[in-house]
This record gives structure tokens, sequence and C-alpha cells, in this order.
């Protein structure tokens, strides 16, 4: 901008000059009109840029699209964060020792795995009979079960229930149900759905306080007002252990393939029936399969317990569940 002593005055005076009402009311317009000037300058300026900036074709940026240039970056970092995930539960047994993981997620994920555990803890303090105690999917009301059967972890007064929130897993599900519906219905349609294509069937139980629950016929709405809706919880105990006995390949972008591993799983059975059909001398298959089989019970040096009754007392499991968890 110029400075103000290059500019000529609007109305030149000298030393000594009266300066008169009109002469300083003009002074005062040529200044208002001055600033109108540059305003009408400037929105003209404005407005002609504007015309320009409409006129670029932005749809890309340095010859890509956002979308290629999303899927590079995403790419280069290896990004894994909110873009997709996927829940199956697999039972494996003598004759189901595989299955594929369709995830159609349309690149490799991360998997996860973890064993599901019988949703009652080791320390319940009601008597319990062994269908309840194996069970893996347990639906309790947290207020009055949760301690009675072991299903509250604590780290001193901190507390947590173990499992999911009914609604939210009816939610998760995509189960429909309104308030009039009753508890044994909506609770039976979880089941249905839970059990679907591609999750395996697994065996599920109810408390006796949802038994009674279900044979009052109580509605939803009826535990929304009696404040007890919000503490029904889908008891499902997954653990991570160290090692976990599947193996897990990447079959394409979209599936996996999963085999259980029998050295974690039936292996000590297989044992078993080796020796059982060798009797006579049941470890002259080699030293070092005697020393396999010490090796998956702790046995060493002159301790080591006999091999042979400890696999006659073993109580196999007869299916292993697992969960696995993908992510991309």
């Amino acid at each position: 901008m110029p400075r103000h002593k290059e500019q000529e005055p609007w109305l030149p005076a000298e030393p000594g000059d009266l300066i008169e009402a009109d002469k300083w009311n003009e002074v005062q317009q040529f200044a208002k009109a001055g600033i109108a000037s540059a305003e009408e300058k400037c929105d003209q300026a404005v407005g002609e840029l504007r015309e320009e900036l409409d006129d670029i074709d932005a749809a890309k940026l340095g010859g890509k699209t956002p979308e290629e240039w999303a899927d590079e970056f995403a790419a280069a970092q290896h990004d894994h964060e909110g873009s997709a995930y996927r829940r199956f539960i697999k039972r494996f047994d003598d004759d189901n020792l595989d299955a594929f993981l369709d995830h159609g997620l349309g690149r490799y994920p991360l998997v996860d795995v973890y064993e599901l555990k019988p949703a009652i803890g080791p320390n319940p303090k009601v008597a319990i009979d062994d269908e309840l105690r194996n069970c893996k999917l347990l639906f309790y009301y947290g207020h009055n079960d949760a301690d009675d059967y072991d299903l509250r972890i604590s780290i001193g007064r901190d507390r947590r229930d173990i499992g999911i929130p009914f609604g939210q897993a009816l939610e998760e599900l995509g189960v429909e149900y309104d308030d009039d519906d009753t508890i044994e219905d909506v609770l039976n349609d979880l089941w249905r759905d839970f059990s679907r294509d591609p999750n395996d069937e697994l065996d599920h139980c109810t408390t006796p306080w949802v038994d009674k629950c279900c044979g009052e016929r109580r509605t939803v709405e009826q535990l929304k007002d009696a404040d007890q809706w919000a503490d029904l919880r889908l008891g499902i105990r997954p653990v991570r252990c160290p090692i976990v006995p599947v193996c897990i390949t990447h079959v394409d972008y979209e599936s996996v393939y999963v085999a259980a591993d029998g050295r974690f799983w039936r292996r000590p059975l297989a044992i078993y029936q080796r020796l059982r059909h060798t009797e006579a001398n049941p470890y002259t298959e080699t030293e070092d399969f005697g020393q396999e089989v010490a090796g998956l019970f702790g046995g060493a040096g002159d301790n080591e317990p006999d091999i042979g009754d400890i696999l006659r007392d073993l109580e196999l499991p007869e299916e292993l569940d697992l969960m696995f968890l993908l992510r991309s």
C-alpha cells in the first residue's frame, strides 16, 4: 500500500487556513467513497477467483482419485484400523478336524484364536451338575448369578462380569424383538441365530434364575421396568492360550483354512491306544517315543510317572471349541 505522504490531499490547505464544516464533511465523503471503491474491487476479485476454482476438475490429485490415494497409503502403512471384523465359532472333533472360514474381506486379515472354556469358573458357590459345569454358552442374570456361579473376575475392588450384554448380543446378531415379547422367545431366537452358518452349534445353558424368569413368561418390558434387562448377559469365556492348537492358512483374499493340531488335543488318546495295543512291551516303539510321551505330561528322570497309568486315567475332551476373530 502507498505511503500517505505520496498521495495528493483531497482538499489542499495552507498553514493558518480555517477548516470549515463543509470542507470537513467533504473529506469524510472522499474517505467513504474510497473505502467503497476498494470493497467493490475486492469483491470483484474474489468472484473472479471463485469462477476459476469452479472450473478446476478436482476429482483427481496428481492423476489419482481420493480412493486410489487411500489404497496406496493403506498398503504402505499396513493399517487395519476401523475397517472390518468377523467372528467364527467352530467345534473340532475326531470327524471334523478342519474348516474354511469364508470371511470375504478382500485381503489377508489378522487372525486371533481363542479356546472357549466353560463359562462357569472353577469356584462356584452353589451346587451344579456336569451339564452346567461344562457349558460354553451360558445365559445368566449378573446381579443374582455372577458370584454364585463364579462368573465374575475381580482385582481388588474392581470387578467385571464375563460375557456379552444381552442387548448387545441381540444387536450384533440382528435379532429383532418387541417389548411385549417374552424373554423365552427372544432367547430362543438368540440361540438360533448364534448357531447359524458359518458358526457351529454349541450346547447352551441357562441358570435357574433365567429358567424361573422364562417359566413366568416375563416380557422384555417387564424386565426393563424392573431394571433387570441391562444385567442379563451371554456368558462366554474365550481364553487365549500361549500355545494355540490350530494351524492357520490364508487360502486367498476371501477365506482362511484352519486345521486342529492333534499334538495338543487328540495325540494323548492316540498314544494310549498304541500302548494298549502293545501291553506286553509298551515302550518298544523307540526311546524317542517314550521321551515324547513323558514330555507331554511333564515327567522327567527318576520321578517320571508311569505313562500307561496316566494315559488310561486321563479324561480327554471329546471336542475342541475355538473362537476365531478376523480383522482387516
